[in-house]
């Protein structure tokens, strides 16, 4: 078994559950479909938000995206002297290559849509 990591990370525009979870979400799901992968593939996921990112679990998100099996853990990232704000990060480990295994994207605001889960 090959195990990789996949990491990213993605600006929240604002300080709401739905923000932060659409983030989280997006992220992990970008990462999952860039390298071929699927949620039955991932081993562990962890996440870090900075100090201003306090409304939500980014966590929680992947249970509301089906990823009820696997270990998820949400911590509060270091507050360096003039880093980015409103920050989201996350590695992920995985059971497959990792063909493509960065991914930074814009600062995001959630739409009025759920997120949809998938397996």
């Amino acid at each position: 078994m090959n195990v990789s990591a996949l990491w990213g990370s993605v600006g929240v525009e604002r300080n709401i559950p739905e923000d932060i979870w659409y983030a989280a979400g997006l992220l992990v799901s970008e990462l999952l479909e860039k390298n071929a992968l699927t949620g039955t593939d991932v081993v562990s996921v962890q996440f870090t938000a900075t100090m201003d990112l306090d409304a939500a679990y980014p966590g929680e998100a992947l249970r509301e995206l089906g990823l009820t099996k696997i270990p998820v853990l949400s911590a509060q990232q270091m507050e360096i002297p003039g880093g980015e704000k409103q920050m989201l990060r996350v590695l992920i480990h995985v059971c497959g290559e990792a063909r493509a295994p960065f991914l930074r994207l814009p600062r995001v605001s959630a739409p009025n849509q759920t997120l949809e889960g998938w397996e």
